[in-house]
């Protein structure tokens, strides 16, 4: 009682805007769907699509306040980074620079996310207001995720965003895939969820703590047992957490789920989710694995070999857009926790490069799905990369920014994701590990290959299909999450210093 007395609740408030606006935000537009007035939808959505059911009530006012709500988060998060040179801890929570920026670029993808929905929702009749609650609901358990200085309130966070998004996959009703990927997702994310309360347990069990403050030598029980629990008890938090960010072999949902999913759902997915849980698992790890660096570093390399050259083999072989991109998500997780294995060596440059490539990769899968999206026709989602035939000359912006992310999701440059990879390889060389640096380079070389198909076949095959895709989707929050995270991609590849500058200062240890 005299802790809650002495708590300074504006200062708790004030370092926790970001967290209370996605709240407020998400309460303020499940009670507004609730009671908003039957009115028929506006002029410009009767006019573009026939398939539309004009007597659906017209709740584009809810979506847009879910974008000023999360939009005002950020601005909230950039000013707390701005104003934070040092880490403050209040309670289960710490708010430092690291958390800051994770923020930034889960509430980015969140406000692309729904962005994309703007044209989505009308045209499959999916629910405005319950997408937006549910996107508003699973951003703050993102946040709760990454600014967790206790695995108690991390599982939580995670347990916040993983329910919303088995209901996000799954929305789409009357769309098989849809429903069966809102069942896979949840089943196995159940099981996931399980390996993550065992880990945690365990952790408990060798430190006498669930606060990450306490995972130090000195921290350890003296126990015989200890180390043996400490063991287990990052075995199974690996398990967990690479259901999580879809690390082999604990993939196979991915796919499916992606597949099956909304595309705008399957695009915050591959962003949002997979950095929430990469930050988690960064912050997890940067405590563990000093108690642990041989066995840590060695688990967490195999795990990203095998997802590495498992995501981009299986890729090889894909017709299905969606699925390529899914299995590229795959391949992207074994990058990304390269960074991990770098971390364990030097802390800051692993972490600086986890950073880097999050960023990177989250841009440019937003915007390869948003231009998948425009492309659908009459309700129909874009499926076969064959339909990608002569794109190049029906529609050159589409064809050219579409070339931009999957180049750079090869790593090529002059892009960021070249820039991602090099800073990358650059911390594992430097911290030792050549053969890692090898075996990333051999896999990107891999990867170049399905990346280059749905050029070719923009640019080299011949229009099978005449008939133009359908205009619903063309509006204006879509074409700018194409326009601009096409411009961050080629700007951020040429003139990567500022960016750079950025992430540094927000890592400092």
């Amino acid at each position: 009682m005299e802790s809650l007395l002495n708590t300074d609740w504006l200062a708790l408030a004030y370092n926790e805007l970001p967290l209370l606006l996605l709240i407020v935000g998400g309460t303020l537009v499940l009670l507004a769907d609730l009671w908003w007035p039957q009115h028929i939808l506006p002029r410009w959505a009767r006019r573009k699509s026939a398939t539309v059911d004009v007597h659906v009530p017209d709740r584009t006012p809810l979506l847009l306040f879910g974008m000023l709500a999360a939009l005002v988060a950020f601005i909230a998060c950039w000013r707390l980074w701005v104003q934070h040179e040092m880490p403050n801890q209040m309670g289960m929570l710490v708010i430092d620079r690291f958390s800051l920026v994770g923020g930034m670029m889960i509430i980015g993808s969140t406000i692309a996310g729904l962005a994309l929905g703007w044209g989505y929702l009308f045209q499959h009749k999916l629910p405005i207001g319950e997408y937006t609650v549910l996107m508003l609901f699973a951003t703050a358990g993102a946040w709760c995720m990454i600014s967790s200085a206790n695995l108690l309130l991390a599982f939580v966070g995670i347990e916040i965003l993983s329910i919303s998004a088995y209901v996000l996959a799954g929305m789409d009703t009357k769309n098989r895939l849809s429903v069966e990927s809102g069942l896979k997702y949840f089943l196995l994310g159940a099981v996931a969820s399980a390996f993550l309360l065992f880990g945690i347990a365990f952790f408990y069990g060798a430190t006498g703590t669930l606060s990450l403050v306490g995972f130090t030598n000195d921290g350890i029980m003296q126990a015989p047992t200890s180390q043996f629990y400490l063991i287990l008890g990052t075995a199974f938090f690996l398990v967990g957490i690479g259901f999580k960010v879809a690390l082999a072999p604990f993939h196979t949902w991915t796919p499916d789920v992606y597949e099956g999913a909304p595309i705008p759902v399957t695009a915050w997915f591959a962003s949002a989710v997979k950095a929430a849980a990469f930050l988690l698992f960064a912050r997890v790890m940067l405590v563990v694995l000093p108690l642990m660096p041989a066995l840590g570093t060695q688990l967490i390399a195999g795990l990203a070999i095998a997802t590495m050259f498992i995501g981009n083999m299986a890729a090889l072989w894909q017709d299905n857009i969606k699925r390529l991109l899914a299995y590229s998500s795959i391949a992207h997780a074994g990058y990304a926790a390269l960074a991990l294995v770098t971390m364990a060596t030097i802390p800051e440059a692993g972490i600086t490069s986890l950073l880097w490539y999050l960023m990177s990769y989250s841009v440019m899968t937003i915007g390869a799905f948003a231009v998948v999206q425009l492309l659908g026709r009459d309700g129909e989602e874009l499926t076969s990369v064959g339909a990608l035939a002569g794109l190049g000359e029906r529609h050159p912006w589409l064809a050219a920014c579409l070339s931009i992310f999957l180049l750079s999701l090869a790593g090529l440059p002059p892009t960021v994701g070249f820039m991602a990879k090099y800073y990358l390889l650059a911390n594992l060389v430097a911290a030792g590990h050549w053969g890692l640096t090898i075996a990333a380079i051999i896999s990107s070389l891999i990867s170049v290959g399905y990346y280059s198909y749905p050029i070719v076949v923009m640019y080299f095959r011949p229009v099978a299909n005449q008939t133009p895709h359908n205009s619903m989707n063309v509006g204006v929050p879509i074409r700018l999450v194409i326009f601009f995270a096409a411009l961050a991609v080629l700007v951020a590849g040429i003139f990567p210093d500022r960016l750079m500058s950025f992430i540094q200062n927000s890592v400092l240890l």
